[in-house]
């Protein structure tokens, strides 16, 4: 019989993108435990679950203040193909964030944040081969994230929370990357970019941010991005990009709460930016009058299906990363 097993994780290479950590997160993959039997079968597929539980932590020694929650879960089933490699073949729905996740989460744990689990073969087969996971946490009160799993198979413990892995998480301003709203835009067309030209977002409450456009990544998909870090709840964003002060401003959308886009999101990815963990919305970055009269949209509740498409049809980009 195979012997039992261990979950690994890999932190994920460097994935910066203008001076920009743009996720962290892990690679799962299995190891021999190296004692006892495992409960997976030879040959034929037994029921399996993985899950994923985060401890924060104020400080790497103690004393400590310490919050533990559980984050996700994941069903499927395992199968040995020989007696050291199994293969996990994960169900339709990937993760699926843990209630506890955001209701235990105490009220100082604002800011939102996502974590990024691959899954490859040998060891995996999945519906989804990398899932963002979107947290909570108080970048405040705790400096460090421990992420820990835990592998059952057939209903019982193969290798639990202390056995498994652990993935070690700095907590800064910046790290993991706060979830926010990315704008694309298409570039002007033509090889240099104006210096007077640049993208405005307005939101209901607060100060104007202004983006020189020679500012944007380009991230390989046509765009130049400007993240809008942290849009708040009930704030409606307004974005207008000008190429020079004789222009007259280019309405790219107006009224869209950008909060409800990265809540509607949870970390799902999507085209254009895939790379980022995006939900895109599209917009055109030089409207005919009629387009820029549809763009006048949104709101407090977010875009409607119509919306959306009315957005789709369009060319530049607003997504959540």
């Amino acid at each position: 019989m195979p012997r039992s097993l261990r979950l690994m994780l890999t932190p994920l290479p460097s994935n910066t993108g203008g001076g920009r950590l743009l996720f962290d997160g892990a690679r799962l993959s299995f190891a021999l435990m190296g004692a006892g039997l495992s409960k997976a079968s030879l040959g034929s597929a037994t029921a399996g679950k993985l899950s994923l539980r985060m401890t924060f932590l104020d400080r790497a020694r103690a004393p400590q203040d310490i919050e533990e929650r559980a984050l996700a879960t994941m069903a499927g089933s395992i199968v040995f193909s020989g007696d050291s490699a199994a293969v996990f073949t994960s169900d339709a729905n990937g993760w699926v964030v843990a209630p506890e996740a955001d209701d235990q989460a105490p009220d100082g744990a604002t800011s939102q944040r996502a974590l990024r689990f691959e899954l490859e073969s040998p060891d995996f087969e999945a519906a989804v081969s990398s899932q963002d996971l979107v947290v909570r946490l108080d970048p405040v009160r705790f400096r460090f994230l421990e992420l820990r799993t835990k592998l059952e198979i057939g209903g019982s413990t193969e290798a639990d929370f202390d056995v498994n892995d652990v993935l070690d998480v700095a907590i800064t301003a910046s790290t993991p990357p706060p979830l926010g709203a990315t704008i694309g835009v298409h570039p002007p067309l033509f090889d240099s970019i104006p210096p007077s030209a640049k993208l405005v977002v307005t939101p209901s409450e607060g100060d104007p941010i202004t983006f020189p456009l020679s500012s944007g990544i380009d991230r390989g998909d046509g765009l130049l991005s400007f993240l809008v870090p942290s849009p708040k709840p009930g704030v409606l964003y307004t974005a207008e990009m000008t190429l020079s002060p004789a222009d007259s401003p280019t309405l790219l959308f107006q009224d869209i709460e950008l909060n409800q886009l990265v809540l509607q999101s949870n970390g799902a990815s999507a085209a254009p930016l895939s790379s980022l963990g995006a939900d895109a919305l599209l917009f055109d970055s030089t409207p005919q009058a009629a387009d820029a009269e549809e763009a006048v949209q949104g709101g407090p509740d977010g875009p409607t299906d119509q919306q959306l498409a009315s957005f789709d049809a369009q060319a530049g980009t607003v997504a959540v990363a």
